[in-house]
C-alpha cells in the first residue's frame, strides 16, 4: 500500500503513528466485530496491520459494503471528533488485524497537539475524498461492468501498490483479498453477474487473480472506462 504523505512532506507509517497513540495495542482475528451499527463506542481504532470493511445491513439481512479501511486509517473519524454520538456502520475485521484503541479523550490530548498527527489526518482525509468520489462514481454507473471498473479503480488507488513486470506492463496488485461475492456486495449486484463481467475483463487481460488476489493492468483498465482523468492520482 503506498505510503500517506503528510502536508509538511514527511513519510509517516503506521508503525511510527503507533508509537506515538497512547491506546492499548491487541491483535483480532479475522472476522471478529469492531463495533456494530448504533453503538456508543467506548473507543475508535488506529490500524497498524490488517484490513477492516465497513458496511450496513440490508432488509433481506445481506451485506452493503461502504468501504475498507487498512493501515495507518483511523476509525470511525465521525464519532471520534464529536460528529457523530454512535457509529454509524458495522466494522468487522477481514484478516488478523493489529489495532491501537483511541479514545475521544486522547484525540484531544495527543491528536490535535500534535503538529504531525493533525497533518497526518489531513492527508488522510484528503485522500479518503478523493477515494470516496469514486465510489460514488461506481454506484452511479447504470451498467454493471461500468459499476465494477470504477469500483476496481477505488481499490488499486486505495490498496493497489505497483509490481515488477517483465514486459513493461503496469501492474498494481490489490492487498485486500477479494471475492466476487465481495466485490458484488460492494456494487449492489449479484454474485454471478459479477463473476461474469470480471471474467470478461480478465479475457481482455485488465485483470488476473488467483487466491482471491487481484492484479489490475492500470493502462488497460483506464482504456476501458474510457476515463483518463483519474490517472493524474497521486497514488
Amino acid at each position: 500500500m503506498p505510503l500517506t504523505r503528510t502536508l509538511i512532506g514527511i513519510m509517516l507509517k503506521p508503525a511510527q503513528i503507533a508509537e506515538i497513540l497512547p491506546g492499548i495495542r491487541r491483535t483480532v482475528k479475522a472476522r471478529t466485530p469492531l463495533m456494530y451499527q448504533g453503538e456508543v463506542p467506548r473507543s475508535g481504532f488506529f490500524i497498524v496491520k490488517g484490513v477492516v470493511k465497513a458496511y450496513t445491513l440490508q432488509k433481506s439481512g445481506e451485506e452493503q459494503i461502504v468501504g475498507f479501511y487498512g493501515p495507518g486509517d483511523f476509525l470511525p473519524l465521525p464519532w471520534m471528533f464529536s460528529k457523530t454520538s454512535a457509529s454509524l456502520y458495522y466494522y468487522e475485521a477481514m484478516e488478523v488485524c493489529d489495532l491501537i484503541g483511541v479514545t475521544r479523550s486522547d484525540v484531544d490530548e495527543h491528536l490535535l497537539k500534535n503538529d504531525a498527527l493533525k497533518n497526518y489526518i489531513l492527508d488522510k482525509l484528503v485522500q479518503d475524498q478523493a477515494a470516496l468520489l469514486m465510489r460514488v462514481t461506481s454506484l452511479e454507473q447504470s451498467r454493471a461492468v461500468e459499476k465494477i471498473l470504477f469500483t476496481l479503480y477505488y481499490l488499486l488507488y486505495q490498496f493497489g501498490h505497483k509490481i515488477p513486470s517483465k514486459d513493461g506492463q503496469d501492474l498494481h496488485q490489490i492487498s485486500i483479498r477479494l471475492t466476487h461475492s465481495t466485490i458484488a456486495s460492494m456494487v449492489g449486484l449479484t454474485r454471478e453477474t459479477t463473476a461474469t463481467e470480471l471474467n470478461k475483463l480478465k479475457t481482455k487481460g485488465v485483470l488476473t487473480y488467483k487466491s482471491k488476489q487481484y492484479t489490475l493492468n492500470k493502462a488497460k483498465l483506464e482504456r476501458v472506462m474510457g476515463e483518463d482523468s483519474f490517472s493524474e492520482l497521486v497514488e
